[in-house]
């Protein structure tokens, strides 16, 4: 998973993902429930590459807490062609998975 350390990254990464669904997760080195989602999304790279994943930690950065008006970590934003779509908070990976695999779908069916 690639990291962005600065909103500027962050951006410059949205624009080079394209019509890619693009994850930003957000985390803390703190953060007990952020050390069992960042396995379960490395686990996910290879078998999606048409996902970019991209991670930041909050406590690195105030701009981040800032831009996503961050009130809790592990969070997730989706982004296509830099827009955001979706914002999730918590561990549950399940709900992660499902949700990757929905938005990834249907930003496909529109690069179709």
């Amino acid at each position: 998973m690639d990291q962005v350390n600065d909103c500027d990254e962050l951006h410059f990464a949205l624009q080079e993902a394209g019509e890619k669904l693009v994850l930003v997760a957000l985390s803390s080195r703190r953060c007990g429930h952020c050390k069992l989602t960042t396995p379960y999304l490395e686990s996910l790279i290879p078998k999606m590459p048409d996902v970019v994943f991209l991670k930041a930690d909050v406590s690195e950065s105030q701009e981040f807490m800032e831009l996503f008006q961050v009130k809790g970590v592990p969070a997730f934003h989706f982004f296509y062609k830099c827009n955001r779509l979706y914002y999730f908070q918590g561990a549950n990976t399940e709900f992660l998975g499902n949700k990757i695999e929905e938005l990834r779908r249907n930003c496909n069916q529109q690069t179709s």
